[in-house]
């Protein structure tokens, strides 16, 4: 649980015949890393890879056609030459119906639009060519506000005729010498023009009845055909989806088979398993295949790959149930070298703290409570919804300890907390944390104490991390190993005994903090001394020196940096209550709680304190846990 999973490589030897359902129980078997190979040359799979894509397209075609989904890959073991046959005969017997059902909903598709074109004009009983050939008479179709129409009827007077056509449409006439003024008039109103798209020799009315006919004989085509696919599914309805399936898991296999070693009758797959898994899966090998198997395993540093640097052995996160939706606050950073500390624990408890000190609020956190419980009964916001969840759960714990609910601080709720706290905490006072200015110098040394803290143990993960990876240069020199550690702790002990216990440090402090920035200054040419390397520097004693101070020089910078960065936890709780207090300010100036009005400005402050600096805060939580404490031991990625 604290280290990453000790992994095994695998060499397991089975008969061909056993291929299929060696990989099909490795798959269901839990974590195992098929390994792939070069030695198989791939052009003599290429006939069946044809026909694999080639039944694929025929598989979309078939599942778009009866609305089947596609993508699962949990069928059951079927032979992949069946599949084949069965999917190329459905496909012959659904293609001229697949093909016409295409052209009709194309034919449909037209007409419906043709029909939503024509639909304004179905009460016009004159055709297009008649109306253009008025001798006399212009006239203008398009759409308009009914009370627009009224404006111009007052504006013209008798200068127009309007007839109303259907959905806000008109047609107006008017004397081809008025054309003008009333275009101009139109132009001032809503009106928008609408040309008459028709047979010049057709009446609109006919033409929407034609096609409206058109239309029904089309979807009877197409029912037709809804009637093919039920009786066909009614038939066979149950083989598609789950042979679509079978298909998809075959795929995942014949991947696998064209990466390993095989000959005509034994097939090698080699891979990574958790070595706790390695009995197991012998037991469940020996029920499925009956000692008709051969199976070896060797520890990483077997493995010569491994040992040159080119082979990376697989990480794997050995949690609890709990813990597991924050290894993606990890994996999102990076992945853990093998055999290094797993930080997920750690990193979990650091980020529920950091996120509670700098939200605390009872209703608000109950709030973002809800909505990860939300959140996690979805499938894809799943590990979200949980860790949002759980962050709810600690803004209400230290929205106990400030004593704010929705807002409402303390005083306000004193009848409430007191006796809660007085059971809980064995204290008289409505909250246990005082947020107030007086106490702000006090609340920032007690985050950068805690920074401290967190940079200490995070450079003591370093440390072990470097141990188990026998970097033993990197455990004794280190900015983040035994001599930054060593600094780190003595500034510790100097600001605490003279911020805290207002006492003056003895000056052996000092010099133990000079100490280890030289010991970090010399530390190339010290390690090529213990290591016995020649020349002790690779530059020139100049350009070693420059670069030294440089380093020495960035260490302080981030030794500083890293501290005082926490201070942000203090400001960002101390920005929340100021927020709050600002919406009850704004609430009683709108007549207080008790009123409409009071309870809109109270619903919409708690609304936005939620969105955006819930949104805020997790950010910084982010920042602090990937700037400040995975900077400490994070130095190179696994896989």
């Amino acid at each position: 649980m604290f280290f990453t999973g000790e992994m095994r490589y695998m060499q397991l030897i089975v008969l061909e015949r056993d291929f299929e359902k060696t990989i099909d129980l490795l798959g269901n078997f839990g974590w195992v890393e098929i390994k792939r190979s070069d030695f198989e040359k791939k052009e003599k799979f290429t006939k069946l890879n044809e026909l694999i894509d080639a039944t694929d397209k025929k598989i979309i075609e078939i599942a778009n056609f009866f609305d089947i989904q596609q993508d699962n890959e949990n069928g059951n073991l079927v032979d992949l030459q069946e599949l084949i046959t069965y999917f190329s005969s459905v496909e012959s017997s659904i293609k001229p119906y697949f093909e016409k059902l295409t052209q009709l909903k194309k034919i449909k598709y037209d007409l419906e639009n043709q029909l939503k074109e024509i639909e304004q004009f179905k009460n016009l009983k004159i055709t297009k060519k008649e109306l253009e050939n008025f001798t006399f008479l212009h006239f203008f179709i398009g759409s308009i506000l009914p009370e627009d129409i009224e404006k111009l009827k007052i504006t013209l007077k008798d200068k127009i005729v309007e007839i109303k056509l259907e959905d806000g449409f008109y047609i107006i006439f008017t004397s081809k010498k008025g054309r003008w003024s009333v275009e101009s008039e139109l132009k001032k109103l809503s009106f928008k023009e609408k040309k008459l798209n028709t047979n010049e020799e057709l009446i609109p009315a006919d033409v929407f009845i034609k096609i409206k006919e058109e239309l029904n004989k089309t979807e009877e085509e197409i029912k037709k055909i809804d009637d093919f696919k039920a009786e066909f599914l009614k038939k066979d309805g149950k083989n598609i989806p789950n042979y679509i399936e079978s298909f998809n898991l075959q795929k995942v296999y014949f991947g696998v088979y064209q990466n390993i070693k095989h000959s005509e009758s034994i097939s090698l797959i080699e891979g990574w398993i958790l070595k706790k898994k390695v009995d197991t899966l012998k037991d469940s090998l020996n029920k499925m295949l009956s000692d008709k198997f051969s199976v070896v395993t060797y520890k990483p540093e077997e493995i010569p790959e491994v040992q040159n640097g080119t082979l990376k052995v697989p990480v794997i996160m050995e949690n609890l149930k709990f813990f597991k939706p924050f290894e993606n606050l990890v994996f999102n950073y990076g992945t853990p070298s093998y055999k290094t500390i797993d930080p997920t624990i750690f990193v979990t408890i650091t980020f529920l703290l950091f996120f509670g000190m700098m939200y605390g609020d009872i209703g608000q956190g109950f709030i973002i409570f809800l909505a990860g419980i939300f959140l996690s009964k979805t499938k894809k916001f799943k590990d979200m919804g949980f860790i949002i969840s759980v962050i709810g759960v600690f803004a209400m714990i230290f929205g106990l300890f400030y004593g704010a609910f929705f807002c409402f601080e303390h005083e306000e709720l004193k009848s409430i907390l007191l006796p809660i706290n007085k059971f809980l905490f064995g204290v008289d006072k409505p909250y246990l944390i005082d947020l107030s200015p007086e106490n702000s110098m006090n609340i920032f040394l007690l985050t950068i104490g805690f920074g401290f803290v967190i940079n200490l143990f995070g450079m003591l993960i370093n440390i072990v991390n470097n141990i188990l990876q026998k970097k033993i240069i990197n455990v004794l020199f280190s900015p983040t190993g035994i001599t930054g550690f060593i600094m780190l702790a003595s500034i510790v002990s100097v600001a605490v005994q003279y911020v805290v216990l207002k006492v003056n440090p003895p000056s052996f402090w000092l010099f133990i903090i000079l100490g280890c920035l030289i010991l970090i200054f010399v530390r190339e040419p010290l390690t090529n001394l213990l290591k016995k390397h020649k020349p002790l520097f690779h530059e020139t004693i100049t350009y070693w020196a420059f670069l030294s101070f440089v380093e020495v020089f960035e260490v302080i910078l981030n030794t500083i940096s890293n501290n005082l960065s926490f201070i942000r936890i203090g400001a960002f709780a101390f920005a929340h209550s100021i927020l709050s207090s600002t919406t009850i300010m704004l609430v009683d100036m709108v007549g207080g709680a008790g009123t409409f009005g009071g309870i809109l400005v109270l619903i919409i402050g708690n609304a936005i304190i939620i969105g955006l600096e819930g949104m805020i805060v997790g950010i910084q939580t982010i920042r602090l846990e990937y700037y400040e404490f995975f900077s400490k031991f994070f130095s190179e990625q696994g896989r």
